[in-house]
């Protein structure tokens, strides 16, 4: 019995020595706090020791034989106990990389065992796969692919195409994942699949051509992708409903717009010289100056939505129209004060009938934001009103083609859209017909118009042959100076037609004057006044200049000047200063009107130009050894 208790301990004891090793080859921090411990109790051990040592055993041993060793001193260690150590250490080692081996060839067993597990989930996942197809279940799609499928085509098309332009970045085997995984081949160029554009896209463009829903821009230079810019005379979503309305076509509101050309666009408000629409301007306004404000006050970032520019994106949404007007009662607990502009009706002197005006407040932010609520509501219903027109037009046109005895007449209920360079057209004839009494006072040869006209030292055309498919097309030049650097001419012409004999040039020179060898060298006919500039432009003594020696020796002691509003030009004591009699008098055109009623900006300069751009083309075509603007 005490055998069996005696090897049962033994058992015990090796196995939670094998347990302590195993975990002192798998943790370092339990190996370095396993021997920390061990050498604490081994410190202990010693100190217990050597306390017991010096302790003497007998105090009168003590006293009597004081040079003595003690009597429990140590003996020194046997050969038999070193070789005992050195041979128990050498088991340890053996045993603890033992278990090492152990260890690793468990875990690569482990390693082993869940790759054959994965494996085997896959197998199982294709199965099931297979079996949902078997039953007519929707497959499992990856979500890249999912999104790619429910995409339109033409945003796939242009997807694809700027792929096609950057292929050449793209990393490497970016090609085949994209075909593999996606579906997109990049590998063949694009081909689009039609160049001939819809019927509902010819129409809407036809439509929005028409004079009464776009109006072509004023300055006949404004020209996107080679077509004259029109400004859109109402909101999109009401000249959709009109759309509907007049061409039958009942086509949904995101399907209208993609189909808009690039040159239609909405003017900015401040575009307006005359009100278009109380009820739309105002509250656009008003936002606009709220974004422009929100940089200031903290309070508006957070609550205006950002990118938010057109007032018409939300009001035609119920939900989004109900958040906005909550967000702005928020506001009415802020103090500040707020400069804006709207449109008022307001009663003059000299008119009959109350004229819509832009005028500018300052009121607190609670009065501001009070007015905007009430515009906002005011503009929904007004949104509203003109849509249920529209559909109640087209359900009168409907009954009309379905009923023999009904015919509907369509009555034009829309507002008089007019913008800012049309009011100035009205206001330079205006001022005309508010000088005709003095400009009857003078014979048509004693009217004399002036003004500046530059031209480049070469003209090229913005217009040439190139290569299907090219991207970049090279043009030659004499040189490129001459393409950012021109010479101005002012000729003087009465109101009877003719051109005065004696017109003014101004020449561009670095240091403004010539040199001594352009001097010698430069040609002057007798009726040319010549100057130079750094420029090549008009300075205020170059004005002088034109004054004294160009116009001074054609006119008389009286006659009527007429010129732009040009600051220098406009000033009549320089005027006075080389014509003092009373009989020459100068008037100036107002700013913004010279473009539609000066003679010379409608007559002269333009054919001047035509001819000049003509002569260039004839030197470039034939290759003919000439510089046209060589002195």
């Amino acid at each position: 019995m005490v055998s069996y208790v005696k090897k049962k301990h033994q058992d015990y004891d090796l196995k939670y020595y094998q347990k302590l090793q195993y975990k002192r080859s798998k943790s370092k921090s339990f190996n370095s706090e396993y021997i920390q411990k061990q050498n604490a109790g081994q410190q202990k051990c010693r100190r217990l020791k050597k306390a017991a040592q010096q302790t003497p055993t007998n105090a009168t041993e003590s006293t009597t034989t004081a040079t003595e060793a003690p009597s429990n001193a140590t003996e020194p260690p046997t050969d038999r106990t070193i070789l005992r150590k050195a041979e128990g250490v050498r088991r340890r080692r053996a045993y603890t990389r033992k278990l090492k081996n152990q260890s690793e060839k468990l875990s690569n067993e482990i390693k082993v065992l869940r790759k054959e597990n994965s494996k085997l989930k896959k197998i199982l996942s294709q199965q099931h796969s297979e079996d949902i197809e078997t039953n007519d279940v929707t497959p499992t799609v990856s979500p890249a692919k999912l999104f790619i499928n429910n995409i339109s085509p033409r945003a796939k098309t242009r997807a694809t195409k700027r792929l096609i332009d950057k292929k050449e970045e793209l990393p490497r085997g970016s090609v085949s994942k994209l075909r593999q995984k996606l579906g997109i081949n990049l590998s063949n160029d694009y081909s689009s699949p039609s160049n001939t554009s819809s019927t509902l896209q010819k129409d809407i463009e036809e439509f929005l051509c028409q004079d009464d829903v776009t109006k072509q821009a004023p300055d006949k230079k404004k020209h996107l992708n080679g077509k004259q810019i029109r400004y859109l005379l109402n909101h999109l979503s009401t000249i959709h409903q009109r759309f509907i309305f007049e061409t039958g076509n009942n086509c949904h509101y995101s399907t209208f717009t993609p189909y808009i050309p690039d040159y239609v666009l909405k003017p900015s408000t401040n575009d307006w010289g005359t009100c278009l629409c109380i009820v739309c301007l105002s509250p656009q306004m008003k936002l606009e100056k709220l974004q422009r404000t929100k940089f200031l006050y903290t309070v508006l970032k957070t609550l205006l939505p950002d990118g938010v520019t057109d007032i018409t994106d939300f009001v035609t949404d119920e939900i989004k129209t109900k958040d906005f007007l909550d967000n702005l009662v928020k506001l009415k607990d802020e103090q500040f004060n707020i400069t804006y502009t709207e449109w008022i009706k307001k009663k003059y002197n000299k008119s009959n009938v109350p004229v819509s005006t832009k005028t500018t407040f300052t009121s607190s932010i609670v009065d501001f934001i009070t007015k905007f609520s009430k515009e906002i509501n005011d503009l929904v219903s007004h949104i509203n009103r003109v849509h249920q027109q529209f559909r109640a037009a087209k359900e009168a046109g409907q009954i009309a083609m379905e009923q023999e005895d009904t015919i509907t007449i369509h009555l034009d209920w829309s507002e008089n859209f007019k913008l800012k360079q049309a009011r100035q057209e009205k206001d330079a004839k205006n001022w005309i017909e508010s000088k005709r009494t003095v400009i009857s006072k003078y014979a048509s040869h004693h009217i004399l118009n002036s003004d500046h006209c530059s031209f480049q030292q070469e003209y090229v055309s913005p217009r040439t042959l190139s290569f299907t498919g090219e991207r970049t097309t090279e043009v030659a030049v004499k040189k490129k100076h001459n393409l950012t650097h021109s010479y101005t001419v002012q000729p003087v012409t009465s109101a009877d037609g003719h051109l005065l004999n004696k017109f003014f040039l101004i020449l561009q020179e670095e240091d403004n004057e010539f040199g001594k060898r352009v001097q010698k060298d430069l040609i002057v006919p007798p009726n040319v006044v010549v100057r130079a500039s750094k420029l090549g432009k008009s300075t205020i003594e170059k004005h002088h200049v034109f004054l004294n020696e160009a116009l001074c020796p054609l006119v008389g002691r009286k006659f009527l000047l007429f010129l732009d509003s040009w600051k220098t030009q406009a000033d009549l004591a320089k005027f006075r200063a080389v014509f003092p009699n009373q009989g020459s008098q100068l008037l100036i055109f107002p700013e913004g009107s010279a473009g539609y009623i000066q003679p010379q900006d409608l007559s002269l300069f333009r054919s001047w130009r035509f001819i000049h751009e003509k002569i260039e083309h004839y030197v470039h075509i034939k290759r003919t050894e000439m510089t046209i603007s060589d002195r």
